[in-house]
Protein backbone atom coordinates (compact mmCIF):
# COMPACT_ATOMS: atom_id res chain seq x y z
CA UNK A 1 0.00 0.00 0.00
CA UNK A 2 1.07 3.37 -1.10
CA UNK A 3 1.58 5.48 2.18
CA UNK A 4 0.35 8.87 0.78
CA UNK A 5 -3.29 7.06 1.10
CA UNK A 6 -3.18 5.70 4.23
CA UNK A 7 -3.42 7.49 7.55
CA UNK A 8 -1.39 6.31 10.32
CA UNK A 9 -2.27 6.58 14.02
CA UNK A 10 -0.68 6.16 16.93
CA UNK A 11 -1.85 3.60 19.96
CA UNK A 12 -1.40 4.06 23.27
CA UNK A 13 1.30 2.05 24.20
CA UNK A 14 0.53 -0.61 27.58
CA UNK A 15 0.38 -3.76 26.55
CA UNK A 16 -3.21 -3.77 25.19
CA UNK A 17 -2.22 -2.35 21.66
CA UNK A 18 -3.89 -4.40 19.56
CA UNK A 19 -7.09 -4.28 20.88
CA UNK A 20 -6.54 -0.56 20.91
CA UNK A 21 -5.94 -0.64 17.40
CA UNK A 22 -9.51 -2.41 16.49
CA UNK A 23 -11.35 -0.31 18.95
CA UNK A 24 -9.60 2.41 17.61
CA UNK A 25 -10.81 1.57 14.31
CA UNK A 26 -13.86 0.75 15.23
CA UNK A 27 -14.44 4.15 16.20
CA UNK A 28 -13.45 6.06 13.46
CA UNK A 29 -15.54 3.63 10.84
CA UNK A 30 -18.89 4.44 13.49
CA UNK A 31 -18.26 8.23 13.58
CA UNK A 32 -17.76 8.60 9.34
CA UNK A 33 -19.79 11.42 8.35
CA UNK A 34 -20.12 13.53 4.91
CA UNK A 35 -19.83 16.54 4.46
CA UNK A 36 -19.55 18.05 0.58
CA UNK A 37 -19.15 14.83 -0.61
CA UNK A 38 -16.17 14.04 1.38
CA UNK A 39 -16.08 11.55 4.54
CA UNK A 40 -14.40 12.63 8.15
CA UNK A 41 -14.35 11.13 11.23
CA UNK A 42 -11.70 11.65 14.24
CA UNK A 43 -10.33 8.82 16.42
CA UNK A 44 -9.95 7.37 20.31
CA UNK A 45 -6.41 9.51 20.22
CA UNK A 46 -9.03 12.46 20.85
CA UNK A 47 -10.66 10.90 24.16
CA UNK A 48 -9.83 10.29 27.61
CA UNK A 49 -7.17 7.17 27.82
CA UNK A 50 -9.72 5.89 30.38
CA UNK A 51 -12.75 5.96 27.90
CA UNK A 52 -10.60 4.48 25.39
CA UNK A 53 -9.54 1.59 28.12
CA UNK A 54 -12.70 0.74 29.05
CA UNK A 55 -13.46 -0.03 24.93
CA UNK A 56 -10.96 -2.11 24.57
CA UNK A 57 -10.67 -4.17 28.01
CA UNK A 58 -14.37 -4.85 26.58
CA UNK A 59 -13.44 -6.06 23.86
CA UNK A 60 -10.34 -7.98 25.42
CA UNK A 61 -13.23 -10.11 27.33
CA UNK A 62 -15.33 -11.07 24.24
CA UNK A 63 -11.55 -12.25 22.82
CA UNK A 64 -10.98 -14.69 25.83
CA UNK A 65 -14.81 -16.11 25.87
CA UNK A 66 -14.66 -16.46 22.28
CA UNK A 67 -11.56 -18.82 22.67
CA UNK A 68 -12.18 -20.46 25.87
CA UNK A 69 -15.90 -21.01 23.95
CA UNK A 70 -14.08 -22.06 20.43
CA UNK A 71 -11.17 -24.35 21.14
CA UNK A 72 -11.86 -26.98 18.51
CA UNK A 73 -11.85 -24.15 16.07
CA UNK A 74 -9.79 -24.92 13.05
CA UNK A 75 -7.01 -22.36 11.64
CA UNK A 76 -5.91 -22.20 8.42
CA UNK A 77 -2.86 -23.83 9.28
CA UNK A 78 -5.62 -27.12 10.31
CA UNK A 79 -4.36 -26.75 13.89
CA UNK A 80 -7.29 -26.07 16.13
CA UNK A 81 -7.38 -22.82 18.91
CA UNK A 82 -6.29 -25.45 21.46
CA UNK A 83 -3.36 -26.25 19.17
CA UNK A 84 -2.31 -23.05 18.69
CA UNK A 85 -2.14 -22.11 22.38
CA UNK A 86 -0.37 -25.02 23.22
CA UNK A 87 2.60 -24.47 20.78
CA UNK A 88 2.47 -20.77 21.98
CA UNK A 89 2.78 -21.99 25.81
CA UNK A 90 5.86 -24.44 24.42
CA UNK A 91 7.10 -21.53 22.84
CA UNK A 92 7.67 -19.18 25.59
CA UNK A 93 8.55 -22.16 27.97
CA UNK A 94 5.53 -20.91 30.09
CA UNK A 95 4.21 -23.85 32.57
CA UNK A 96 0.50 -22.32 32.56
CA UNK A 97 -2.28 -24.70 30.41
CA UNK A 98 -4.72 -23.32 27.96
CA UNK A 99 -7.00 -22.22 31.21
CA UNK A 100 -4.06 -20.08 32.75
CA UNK A 101 -3.28 -18.77 29.38
CA UNK A 102 -7.08 -17.85 29.35
CA UNK A 103 -6.59 -15.85 32.60
CA UNK A 104 -3.81 -14.22 31.77
CA UNK A 105 -5.20 -13.11 28.31
CA UNK A 106 -7.91 -11.48 30.02
CA UNK A 107 -5.89 -9.31 31.98
CA UNK A 108 -4.68 -5.98 31.25
CA UNK A 109 -1.14 -5.64 30.06
CA UNK A 110 -0.87 -8.91 28.05
CA UNK A 111 0.15 -8.66 24.67
CA UNK A 112 -2.14 -9.95 21.69
CA UNK A 113 -1.09 -11.80 18.73
CA UNK A 114 -2.51 -14.05 15.90
CA UNK A 115 -4.58 -16.22 18.16
CA UNK A 116 -6.26 -13.40 19.11
CA UNK A 117 -6.67 -11.54 15.81
CA UNK A 118 -8.48 -14.77 14.88
CA UNK A 119 -10.82 -14.16 17.67
CA UNK A 120 -11.48 -10.77 16.67
CA UNK A 121 -12.21 -11.32 13.01
CA UNK A 122 -14.50 -14.40 14.16
CA UNK A 123 -16.19 -12.13 16.23
CA UNK A 124 -16.39 -9.02 14.35
CA UNK A 125 -17.11 -10.95 11.15
CA UNK A 126 -14.21 -8.63 9.08
CA UNK A 127 -11.24 -9.47 7.66
CA UNK A 128 -8.10 -8.04 9.81
CA UNK A 129 -4.58 -7.34 7.47
CA UNK A 130 -1.48 -6.45 8.86
CA UNK A 131 1.33 -4.73 7.94
CA UNK A 132 4.61 -3.62 7.60
CA UNK A 133 6.96 -0.80 6.98
CA UNK A 134 9.11 -2.26 4.07
CA UNK A 135 10.98 -0.26 1.09
CA UNK A 136 8.74 2.95 2.14
CA UNK A 137 5.00 1.26 1.65
CA UNK A 138 3.43 -0.50 3.61
CA UNK A 139 3.42 -4.60 3.11
CA UNK A 140 1.10 -7.21 3.92
CA UNK A 141 2.67 -10.22 6.43
CA UNK A 142 1.20 -13.49 7.37
CA UNK A 143 -0.31 -11.98 10.76
CA UNK A 144 -3.88 -11.18 10.54
CA UNK A 145 -7.18 -13.35 9.49
CA UNK A 146 -9.54 -13.60 6.27
CA UNK A 147 -12.88 -14.46 7.16
CA UNK A 148 -15.31 -13.28 4.01
CA UNK A 149 -14.50 -11.57 0.73
CA UNK A 150 -15.88 -8.27 1.43
CA UNK A 151 -12.80 -5.89 1.15
CA UNK A 152 -14.22 -3.04 2.59
CA UNK A 153 -14.83 -4.69 5.81
CA UNK A 154 -11.23 -4.80 6.16
CA UNK A 155 -9.32 -3.59 9.35
CA UNK A 156 -5.96 -2.62 8.90
CA UNK A 157 -3.57 -2.95 11.15
CA UNK A 158 0.06 -1.79 11.75
CA UNK A 159 2.83 -3.71 13.15
CA UNK A 160 6.32 -2.53 14.88
CA UNK A 161 8.81 -3.29 16.96
CA UNK A 162 10.21 -2.40 20.37
CA UNK A 163 7.34 0.55 20.96
CA UNK A 164 5.74 -0.63 24.16
CA UNK A 165 7.03 -1.81 27.15
CA UNK A 166 9.66 -4.09 26.54
CA UNK A 167 12.16 -3.92 23.67
CA UNK A 168 10.92 -8.03 22.74
CA UNK A 169 7.77 -6.95 22.54
CA UNK A 170 5.44 -5.76 19.00
CA UNK A 171 3.15 -3.18 18.91
CA UNK A 172 0.16 -1.89 16.73
CA UNK A 173 -0.97 1.25 15.72
CA UNK A 174 -3.89 1.82 13.19
CA UNK A 175 -3.97 2.33 9.23
CA UNK A 176 -7.00 3.84 7.83
CA UNK A 177 -7.39 4.55 3.98
CA UNK A 178 -7.88 7.91 3.07
CA UNK A 179 -10.37 7.03 0.62
CA UNK A 180 -12.77 5.38 3.92
CA UNK A 181 -12.55 9.12 5.50
CA UNK A 182 -10.37 12.04 6.56
CA UNK A 183 -9.42 12.07 10.19
CA UNK A 184 -9.40 15.45 11.66
CA UNK A 185 -9.06 16.49 15.18
CA UNK A 186 -12.57 16.69 17.43
CA UNK A 187 -12.93 20.23 17.63
CA UNK A 188 -12.50 20.30 14.19
CA UNK A 189 -15.20 17.51 13.89
CA UNK A 190 -17.73 19.35 16.39
CA UNK A 191 -17.60 22.22 14.34
CA UNK A 192 -17.92 20.83 11.09
CA UNK A 193 -20.74 18.93 11.50
CA UNK A 194 -22.70 21.50 14.18
CA UNK A 195 -23.42 24.22 11.05
CA UNK A 196 -24.40 20.94 8.90
CA UNK A 197 -27.14 20.07 11.92
CA UNK A 198 -27.94 23.52 12.33
CA UNK A 199 -28.87 23.79 8.81
CA UNK A 200 -30.63 21.11 8.54
CA UNK A 201 -32.71 21.91 11.76
CA UNK A 202 -33.38 25.78 9.71
CA UNK A 203 -34.54 23.50 6.57
CA UNK A 204 -36.43 21.12 8.88
CA UNK A 205 -38.34 24.16 11.05
CA UNK A 206 -39.55 25.94 7.68
CA UNK A 207 -40.83 22.31 6.41
CA UNK A 208 -42.74 22.03 9.54
CA UNK A 209 -43.96 25.66 9.81
CA UNK A 210 -44.89 25.47 6.10
CA UNK A 211 -47.56 21.75 6.86
CA UNK A 212 -48.08 23.78 9.75
CA UNK A 213 -50.16 26.88 7.63
CA UNK A 214 -51.37 24.46 5.33
CA UNK A 215 -53.16 22.01 8.22
CA UNK A 216 -54.05 25.41 9.67
CA UNK A 217 -56.11 26.47 6.50
CA UNK A 218 -57.49 22.89 5.44
CA UNK A 219 -58.98 22.95 9.02
CA UNK A 220 -60.21 26.76 8.81
CA UNK A 221 -61.77 25.87 5.04
CA UNK A 222 -63.49 22.52 6.70
CA UNK A 223 -64.64 24.44 9.99
CA UNK A 224 -66.55 26.87 7.34
CA UNK A 225 -67.85 24.12 5.13
CA UNK A 226 -69.17 22.15 7.92
CA UNK A 227 -70.72 25.89 10.07
CA UNK A 228 -72.16 26.49 6.49
CA UNK A 229 -73.96 22.78 6.26
CA UNK A 230 -75.18 23.32 9.78
CA UNK A 231 -76.57 26.36 9.10
CA UNK A 232 -79.17 24.74 6.15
Amino acid sequence: MNKKDIQHISVLGDGDCLFHSITNYLHIDKNRKKNKGKLYSYSLNELSNQQWSKLSMNLRRKVVKWLRDNLDYKMPTGLTIRDEINEDLDYSESDQDINGYLRKMNKSGEYGGQIEITAISNILNRNVKTFINKGGKYSNVGLGYKINEDNNSDILIYHNMGKIKSDSLHHFEVLYPKSKAIIIPLEKYNQLFKKITKRRSKKLTKRRNKLTKRRNKLTKRRSKKLTKRRRK
